[in-house]
């Protein structure tokens, strides 16, 4: 049971790295498969995202150089481990999934706090209650 519940409150927190840092990167970037570090760590900052959670996105939207350049306190193979971990999150079928994969999926948990049409005009709102 307890179990249960940490996966249910690590998909909520991690809903923001699948569903809304891509479609912000989308807006302000363009449609890509991958992203630069910067522009993954500006999306994740809009969204106000701690640092734990950013490693989540930049592993999920960035090449695996990318990654380890903006990450090197990772140890090696934690690019793959949170891609994987993602993976099993939200039953994603492809091991090499980029953001265009992630703005497809639709069984990921909506936050009123990022999916909004209020905000810094960007589409998505970044503070509490839209």
């Amino acid at each position: 049971m307890l179990g249960l519940l940490r996966r249910y409150f690590k998909r909520r927190r991690l809903a923001a790295v699948v569903a809304g840092v891509p479609a912000v990167l989308k807006r302000k970037y363009g449609g890509q498969d991958a992203y630069s570090a910067a522009q993954v760590l500006r999306s994740a900052e809009t969204l106000k995202l701690r640092r734990p959670v950013s490693d989540y996105a930049l592993a999920a939207c960035c090449s695996a150089t990318e990654f380890a350049d903006a990450l090197k306190h990772q140890k090696t193979g934690g690019y793959t481990a949170l891609r994987a971990e993602l993976a099993v999150l939200y039953a994603i079928d492809r091991p090499d999934f980029n953001c265009a994969h992630l703005r497809k999926l639709r069984d990921v948990p909506r936050s009123s706090q990022w999916t909004t049409t209020v905000g810094d005009g960007d589409g998505l709102s970044t503070g509490h209650g839209g």
